[in-house]
């Protein structure tokens, strides 16, 4: 090589890397599932948007159980992921698993189910139709009693629904994966009011799509497009008007989280959101933004909500790197709300890829990225890891003193006995062939109800049978 090339190889070298550079920035992420690389996100188009706010009901043959559940919105009537219901559930299994009492095929999704009055309701889709459809089920066995569809163009993108709906004794909440808000009547289907998030509030729907779940605190429910026009918004369920909404002055973007409730010490009562540039806590009186923290970040898809841990501090935790931190918001000298990081750890130590993780007896129960259950002090001190039982990015909750996880790669339900210091495991077996099991459980009256990418599964994990419950 003459010296004259020489002279240029450093400029080479620099272009080389400048274009790796910009490869690595436009590189897709990798999928939630960790398989695969999803698709570009949907180009929305909005007269196709405000086409999808109204649809057509149509009325089954069931009608409703006579065994009543409740189940009813985002991780259970207190937002805890915890059941205190009483009934007694079995000890041991046979070696084809709980008794079934019905399964239900569905498109491709991850969006959870609720139960409430005898009834079970989700978020589905019609790929031929291409229709989200909301129904409305029978508990006990399955059969629909009525579903509601709108026209809405979405494909599959490693499944298609996400978000679990919100119910009581009057309205059905439910926020599509393109952000279609909508409240029908709960027990006869009938179409109340819709809202698009993103015609009304310039929300941008996440790569995945939507993934929150719509938060109903007695006939109110708050929701947050996080766009260019609002962070998070109350409305009224009964008129559909908004009672308030707050200044996105962060100009951040919706997440895959959902808004969480948290009262403050002295009795201020506020939402928190996770968005895109950090965590903010709002005013429930007026939607004013009380603080902001910037600290939390996430690159990637952000999935797990915050959780409460009392009135002063709040959880946060996320896949991808991003690991988890404790913040603690409190008053100044001059009365003004702010937040400070408590304690931070990378994603080897904890760290929740998809669910929210469940705080029970002053501990912090979840999966991190390598798939363990982990259990962890409100300090951040890890008592144990599950070691070489692994979980993959599925859904848990606890019903008494168990939890039950279900694996997301091979559909294995496990239960444990929920013990501070060690891992103390029961029973596991594989429930049938599935995968990508990353919809949110319910359970009410003996009835635990699962779902993997395509099925829904209803089984008696009761110690008598369910029907045996008073």
């Amino acid at each position: 090589m003459n010296m004259q090339a020489l002279k240029f190889l450093p400029l080479v070298v620099l272009c080389l890397f400048a274009a790796l550079l910009v490869f690595w920035f436009l590189e897709p992420a990798p999928d939630v599932g960790g398989v695969g690389v999803p698709l570009p996100k949907p180009t929305l188009s909005l007269k196709d948007e405000a086409k999808s706010l109204k649809g057509e009901l149509f009325k089954g043959k069931a009608q409703p159980s006579s065994i009543e559940g409740n189940w009813a919105q985002f991780r259970g009537p207190d937002l805890s992921s915890i059941s205190l219901e009483k009934h007694q559930l079995a000890n041991s299994w046979p070696g084809e698993g709980p008794p079934r009492l019905w399964e239900r095929d569905l498109s491709k999704g991850h969006g959870g189910a609720v139960i409430h009055k005898g009834r079970i309701f989700i978020l589905d889709y019609d790929t031929e139709k291409l229709e989200d459809v909301i129904r409305c089920l029978n508990f006990e066995n399955g059969q629909e009693i009525w579903r509601y569809s709108y026209p809405v163009k979405t494909k599959n993108n490693h499944g298609i629904t996400r978000s679990v709906p919100a119910v009581n004794d009057k309205y059905l909440i439910s926020l599509g994966p393109k952000g279609q808000l909508f409240c029908l009547d709960s027990q006869s289907g009938e179409y109340l009011w819709s809202k698009s998030l993103v015609l009304e509030y310039e929300a941008t729907v996440p790569k995945w799509y939507s993934g929150q779940c719509p938060l109903l605190m007695k006939d109110k429910v708050i929701v947050a497009p996080c766009g260019k026009k609002a962070f998070v918004i109350q409305i009224d369920c009964a008129t559909g008007e908004v009672d308030w909404q707050s200044d996105n002055k962060m100009r951040w973007e919706m997440t895959h989280t959902s808004v969480s409730p948290m009262t403050l010490k002295g009795g201020q009562k506020t939402y928190v959101y996770s968005g895109s540039g950090g965590v903010a806590g709002v005013s429930a009186d007026n939607g004013d933004v009380l603080w902001v923290n910037r600290e939390w970040k996430i690159k990637i898809a952000a999935c797990a909500s915050p959780l409460v841990i009392d009135e002063e501090r709040l959880f946060l935790s996320a896949g991808y790197s991003a690991g988890c931190m404790m913040i603690k918001i409190f008053q100044d000298s001059e009365g003004v709300w702010q937040s400070e990081k408590v304690f931070q750890l990378p994603e080897k130590k904890f760290g929740s890829v998809q669910h929210t993780p469940i705080l029970y007896k002053d501990h912090i129960y979840g999966t991190r990225p390598n798939y363990e259950l982990v259990c962890m002090t409100l300090d951040g001190e890890i008592k144990w890891q599950s070691g070489v039982v692994k979980f993959g990015i599925g859904p848990y909750m606890m019903i008494q003193d168990k939890m039950f996880l279900l694996d997301s790669k091979s559909c294995d339900l496990t239960m444990i006995s929920v013990n501070p210091d060690q891992y103390d495991q029961l029973l596991r077996l594989n429930l049938w062939d599935g995968h990508d099991a990353y919809g949110l459980m319910a359970y009410s009256h003996g009835i635990l109800i699962l779902r993997d990418l395509k099925k829904m599964v209803a089984l008696d994990i009761s110690l008598n049978g369910y029907k045996k419950i008073f």
